[in-house]
């Protein structure tokens, strides 16, 4: 018998046939069809929310090697999000505190912070970065960090001179110019970040962060001192200077 009067039968049987019946002939026949299109609209209803809710991103900061709380933490980004004019209906403040880079050990942990900070300063994402004494040198002298003096104002730069963190810019070319010659990177010597008088060349790339209590109260970091700093290709460096002013006022 041809397969579609085979079909044609089983449809008119089906008509007389008890709703178990009905009910098993539908699990056979539809049911993977069935459980395919709701999968794909649950897809498309998720896909259309996500869009329609998502905010835009008014600053983004990595705090390396540092422990916090969502609750300890809240208060004061909503607080600076107030003063700021940021509209929370629309826009949102990311405090990445997930990161972690040991001194001691390339572990896993350490391998996934350093890549995905890597992908986030490629695609000018980030426009902050926090860390201890360790994991913020690391970025300094990779040329990661602006220079305060093009992004602060004359009156903040008087104001937070005294917490500075330096860079000297002539170790900076020296440790490029190693790289590029693939040299051993060993015998530069980092210079204290406390004292630009001894730098050839220095340049306030960030601030120590044991002067401003608004922070160190909510965001705990590893180590007897962090700083922070404004990431060189931030695309939201204004928002980034009335940060630092609204944590060192």
């Amino acid at each position: 018998m041809p397969v579609m009067d085979e079909f044609r039968e089983e449809r008119e049987a089906l008509k007389h046939g008890t709703p178990k019946q009905k009910l098993q002939y539908f699990w056979d026949y539809y049911r993977w069809p069935t459980i395919i299109g709701i999968c794909l609209f649950c897809a498309a209803v998720s896909f259309i929310y996500h869009l329609v809710t998502a905010k835009d991103t008014a600053l983004y900061g990595a705090f390396l090697n540092c422990y916090t709380t969502e609750e300890s933490s809240a208060p004061l980004l909503e607080e600076f999000m107030e003063l700021a004019d940021i509209n929370p209906k629309k826009e949102e403040i990311l405090i990445d505190t997930s990161m972690m880079i040991s001194e001691d050990a390339m572990d896993n942990a350490s391998y996934n912070a350093i890549q995905k900070m890597t992908v986030l300063i490629a695609a000018s994402e980030l426009d902050m970065i926090a860390g201890n004494d360790f994991a913020f040198d690391r970025y300094v002298y990779t040329g990661s960090m602006a220079d305060l003096r093009e992004i602060l104002s004359p009156e903040q730069i008087a104001a937070y001179e005294p917490y500075f963190y330096y860079m000297d810019m002539a170790v900076y070319e020296k440790i490029e110019d190693a790289r590029e010659n693939l040299d051993d990177l060993s015998g530069i010597p980092y210079p204290d970040p406390r004292d630009p008088e001894s730098m050839e060349d220095p340049v306030p790339v960030g601030l120590f962060l044991e002067y401003t209590d608004k922070l160190t109260d909510r965001y705990a970091f590893m180590g007897e001192s962090a700083a922070l700093g404004v990431v060189a290709n931030s695309p939201r460096k204004e928002t980034a200077a009335l940060f630092i002013d609204y944590l060192f006022q």
